[in-house]
């Protein structure tokens, strides 16, 4: 995964964060599903992003109350919240730790 690609599951994961804090809509993630899935290269991520966009776009469609809808927004990117918290405890945490070292020295 390149760095570009890592600053992009990273925005993405944030999106969801502020998804399940209501301060960005199905709307929002949505968008920015659809865009990181054009933007990142083929495999395992592009696609969890594209399932994730269908089914946020499902729920938009759906005519559901607002509060349903964010819970079903919620539930729609079950799957990829795991997968970018993956990626990042498997890039990010290490880079920390390499960070946390040198400042020591």
């Amino acid at each position: 995964m390149t760095e570009r690609e890592r600053e992009l599951a990273s925005n993405a994961l944030d999106a969801l964060d502020r998804l399940y804090d209501r301060e960005s809509t199905t709307l929002d993630v949505w968008a920015l599903a659809e865009a990181t899935a054009d933007a990142v290269a083929p495999g395992q991520l592009a696609d969890v992003l594209r399932s994730t966009a269908s089914q946020l776009r499902d729920v938009l469609r759906a005519g559901l109350s607002p509060d349903e809808q964010h819970w079903r927004a919620l539930s729609a990117t079950d799957e990829l919240r795991h997968l970018l918290a993956d990626i990042w405890s498997e890039t990010a945490a290490p880079n920390a730790a390499e960070l946390q070292a040198r400042a020591r020295r």
